[in-house]
């Protein structure tokens, strides 16, 4: 569920991404776009549909806007290609991919995680059943669990990253400082240290290539439609302008990995898919006469703070959300890639054999509000 505060930080990030398009002359301010000139399709979750109407309702105020999703999970092959069962995993080339990224075996992992485990069990407490036994954090077996729709792991790493990010959500979401993480944190900086397990667990899954490019070329294969309008597995409308698609965090990290797009924003961990944050892909047309590539590509991630996330802080020039660009070989200095190499950079990075003809014809619309 998105709370309350959650849908007030994201509106702000769509209020900020309108004033940036306005400037940029790609928005009219004074009246909502044409028919079609906005594509938005979500993940059907209704924290993501949520997600979604909250961006759109600050993005395009007062234009009713729709967008589209999937009527289950089940039927979502964009965000979620494995659990849909559109997408297959070897398993134990799933599980070897996990235990390499691992550092070679789970003996590994629980040795680089003890201290952060132990840290959190220090933090958490131990149910009272396991004063006189081995059944806290610490006591958990680490496991990695495989199957033809599924990479996971179970143990200290998947419960320690659910707490990291609980307490992460406790501060952005405005909670008093003395109930955030039982009063260890006082302010934003405090937050990373317990975010170790959570940046750990995505450092084996999500972004580890081989998961990265079984779970993400769909979703990939369609940012690529947009950007070069003939490819072959299907696209959104072709006359939108701008395209919105809402998923996970899982999501993002699945195209970091596919994009080899590794980013630092302050107060977060490396690579970190912040909540509410976006990957932009922006493509521009070079209108002057001798221009060798007309057509080019920039992506950058943007996120707010957590500062800005607690505080629910109204973004501008002077309180502008964290920003970073990606910078592959062959972009200019401002991130602008030709399209040409753009194309070829992440063609190479799809698995196009988990890819397939997607469908928007019929979404279970949801309108934003109007008024």
């Amino acid at each position: 569920m998105l709370t309350r505060h959650g849908g007030e930080a994201i509106a702000r990030l769509g209020a900020w991404q309108r004033d940036w398009l306005l400037h940029a002359g790609l928005l009219n301010g004074a009246a909502c776009p044409a028919a079609g000139m906005v594509f938005a399709w979500a993940s059907p979750l209704p924290r993501t549909r949520d997600t979604a109407r909250a961006f759109l309702d600050a993005l395009l105020p007062n234009c009713a806007t729709a967008f589209g999703h999937a009527s289950s999970v089940a039927d979502d092959g964009l965000f979620h290609p494995l659990e849909s069962r559109r997408v297959r995993l070897d398993p134990a080339r799933a599980r070897a991919a996990v235990l390499a990224a691992m550092g070679g075996g789970l003996d590994t992992a629980r040795q680089s995680g003890a201290g952060d485990v132990r840290a959190m069990e220090a933090l958490v407490g131990k149910p009272a059943a396991c004063e006189n036994s081995p059944c806290g954090l610490s006591g958990l077996p680490w496991e990695v669990r495989t199957s033809a729709h599924k990479a996971d792991v179970a143990g200290p790493l998947r419960v320690g990253a659910v707490m990291g990010e609980t307490i992460r959500m406790q501060y952005a979401d405005g909670w008093p400082l003395g109930e955030v993480a039982f009063g260890a944190v006082t302010k934003a900086a405090d937050v990373k240290q317990w975010m170790a397990l959570r940046a750990a667990k995505y450092a084996v899954l999500d972004t580890v290539p081989y998961l990265a490019q079984r779970g993400g070329s769909q979703l990939m294969s369609q940012v690529l439609a947009a950007i070069d309008d003939d490819r072959a597995v299907g696209s959104p409308p072709a006359d939108a302008r701008l395209l919105i698609f809402v998923g996970h965090d899982g999501n993002i990290a699945q195209l970091r990995s596919l994009l080899g797009f590794d980013w630092q924003l302050s107060g977060y961990p490396e690579n970190d898919p912040v909540p509410g944050g976006m990957l932009v892909f922006e493509r521009w047309r070079d209108t002057a006469e001798n221009a060798r590539d007309r057509i080019s590509v920039r992506v950058r991630y943007v996120a707010q703070s957590l500062d800005q996330l607690r505080g629910l802080t109204v973004l501008s020039g002077k309180a502008a959300p964290l920003s970073v660009t990606f910078l592959p070989a062959g972009a200019g200095p401002d991130g602008r890639l030709p399209r040409s190499r753009f194309d070829a950079l992440i063609s190479a990075a799809i698995d196009w054999s988990a890819t397939f003809p997607a469908s928007y014809a019929s979404p279970v619309a949801t309108a934003s509000r109007g008024e």
